[in-house]
């Protein structure tokens, strides 16, 4: 099976909260994970952020830096920018931009998902609105955080 990580699952695998077994479970099958060059960006700003807040002291932080350059060379396979993506994002946004409250980033996460992954990839993703838009397509989603009130 393929999975693509959107960021918002990707941090589980490296900072413990609701959602985090679930993610690890999918990390320790060895199936193939796919992640964007964005969540890379994405992933620094929100290990930042935990750090500033205090959520994370320097040397975790010092670890999960660590673990996740190992995990970018040997683990994930690293989808990178190109114009389809832009041109993807522009379709995303005008397809489901009415009906679902996206993001830029969040469009974008998405394109890259369109892209290059195959139609039976699973998107998974914490956040339940980028899951809403990837279910109207009928596309596999898995969300390991549990979603109040499901």
């Amino acid at each position: 099976m393929t999975c693509y990580f959107d960021t918002s699952a990707l941090v589980k695998l490296y900072h413990r909260e609701p959602g985090t077994e679930t993610a690890l479970d999918i990390y320790h099958s060895g199936d193939r994970i796919q992640i964007s060059e964005l969540a890379r960006i994405e992933f620094l700003s929100t290990v930042m952020r935990k750090l500033r807040e205090g959520t994370l002291d320097g040397q975790a932080y010092q670890a999960v830096v660590s673990r996740f350059g190992q995990d970018l060379r040997d683990r994930y396979e690293v989808l990178h920018f190109a114009s389809m993506v832009v041109n993807e994002t522009e379709r995303v946004l005008q397809v489901h931009g009415r009906n679902h409250p996206l993001r830029t980033l969040d469009a974008i996460q998405i394109a890259f998902y369109h892209v290059y992954s195959e139609d039976d990839t699973v998107f998974v993703c914490a956040d339940q609105r980028l899951v809403a838009v990837i279910d109207d397509e009928n596309r596999p989603t898995m969300n390991p955080q549990p979603v109040p009130g499901a």
